[in-house]
């Protein structure tokens, strides 16, 4: 069956594994269970491009953006520590993909794993990066039986996704029509709307606060022709007045509100077509998104700030809390997402499966999460965040006290540093790495004239 937008990709016979793959299955899988047999259920998968933490009333954020989703996960887990280990899309979802800060290129997708165990895969997706002339990228396609992503010429006049999440949500309903009921799945859906331009349909975009700057929601046209000479265009925020600050920050919220109607749409024929009772059903987003706060920012790919990489995570494992939590605040990432999936399914050891996540069943209130991007560092524990530039100069912030990052701690009793440094220093190696793919990815975003 196919729809208007939709663009199908059969990767490789799912009776087709590589030697590697078939190895790394049975790594995964539980002393108990023999090679090849899981839990029953199926997994759900829904990412929201360019979501902020803080715009989900589920994990803190104002109800009146999310009610939907709010409601279908309002006796699900929150995550409200949860972070993003990059703040740009291609090396975000590729680390969320295989639960690693520095996916290799052997690494095993979750949705190669989950097929080699038999359970039957798709993804329906709406963004530009995925892609390239010559068809979906590896990195996200790989393991899909499915891949359904708008067409090459379906792009807006900044070359991104111009796919609405009504389209995505129609393409996964009928996936789901068509897939039999006997059959376990994985599903991956991921939404684009959040990301700029700010365009949402009309209806959700009436009575906004504020006045829009010239050129409506489209701020990174405004931005590029007010920026100074050698200054990066998304610096160049200091351009808009109270007012359109106010306007625009109104758009990202009806595009949200939009977005919400059509997540909302899918999580009701789960709970329709009785899949919710036999499925684990995770939200989270690729990473969040600077909104002119100071020094007067706009997009992300810029900074390791929270309004960049914190992001919402809400968990509903068959009908219910992941395993008996409904709020946590220890603090979490999305590399959890992998090792969470395969203990679900009972593909996971009782140890912490090969991966730097943490199944998120068995949060742990004392994890110190790091992260590296452009040469700087952070690491953070469930109250204090300590960044460390390449200059060598650091900054502590108090979570609890500021957690919008705004005024940094110059002495605090007992001192966290010495223990957060440790932390840096022991995984000093890996960000290391991290930082190389990360370049590499803003490299290929420079050559597309996404990023500066």
């Amino acid at each position: 069956m196919t729809h208007r937008g939709q663009r199908f990709i059969s990767p490789r016979s799912a009776s087709y594994a590589p030697a590697w793959l078939t190895l790394s299955a049975l790594l995964f899988t539980s002393a108990c269970d023999p090679p090849g047999q899981t839990a029953d259920g199926n997994v759900i998968l829904i990412t929201v491009d360019t979501l902020r933490r803080d715009r989900v009333g589920r994990c803190g954020g104002a109800p009146s953006r999310t009610p939907g989703i709010d409601a279908y996960f309002a006796d699900a887990t929150a995550y409200r520590r949860a972070t993003s280990p990059a703040p740009c899309t291609e090396p975000a979802v590729r680390q969320l993909l295989t639960g690693v800060a520095v996916p290799t290129h052997p690494r095993p997708r979750l949705a190669e794993i989950l097929q080699q165990a038999g359970l039957r895969t798709a993804a329906v997706v709406s963004q530009h990066l995925f892609q390239d002339r010559q068809g979906a990228r590896s990195a996200y396609q790989r393991g899909f039986e499915r891949f359904d992503m708008q067409p090459l010429d379906h792009l807006d006049r900044h070359g991104m996704s111009a796919r609405r999440a009504s389209e995505v949500t129609d393409g996964a309903l009928a996936w789901l029509a068509d897939h039999p009921q006997s059959e376990r799945f994985f599903l991956w859906v991921h939404y684009f709307d959040p990301h700029d331009p700010y365009a949402p349909p009309a209806a959700y975009a009436r009575d906004l606060p504020g006045h829009l700057p010239p050129g409506g929601g489209d701020r990174r046209v405004a931005m590029k022709a007010a920026r100074q000479p050698g200054q990066p265009w998304y610096r160049a925020g200091g351009m808009f007045g109270g007012e359109e600050v106010t306007a625009l920050r109104g758009l990202y919220d009806a595009e949200i509100r939009y977005t919400d109607v059509e997540v909302s749409r899918l999580l009701r024929q789960l709970d329709a077509r009785g899949l919710t009772r036999r499925s684990l059903v995770i939200l989270t987003a690729d990473h969040g998104e600077r909104l002119g706060e100071a020094p007067g920012w706009w997009d992300h790919c810029g900074s390791l700030h929270g309004w960049e990489l914190d992001v919402p995570l809400l968990v509903r494992a068959r009908g219910a809390p992941l395993a008996g939590h409904r709020d946590v605040d220890a603090p979490v990432s999305t590399l959890d997402i992998v090792p969470t999936v395969l203990r679900f399914l009972a593909l996971a050891t009782t140890a912490q499966p090969p991966g730097d996540g943490v199944a998120l069943q068995t949060p742990q209130a004392d994890r110190a999460i790091t992260t590296a991007w452009r040469g700087e560092r952070t690491v953070q524990d469930k109250r204090w965040k300590l960044y460390l530039r390449p200059d060598g100069t650091t900054s502590l912030y108090d979570l609890h006290a500021d957690s919008r990052e705004l005024r940094p701690v110059e002495r605090a009793i007992p001192d966290p540093r010495p223990r957060l440094e440790r932390a840096l220093g022991g995984a000093s190696a890996q960000l290391r790495r991290a930082d190389d793919l990360n370049e590499a990815a803003v490299e290929r975003l420079q050559s597309l004239g996404y990023t500066e």
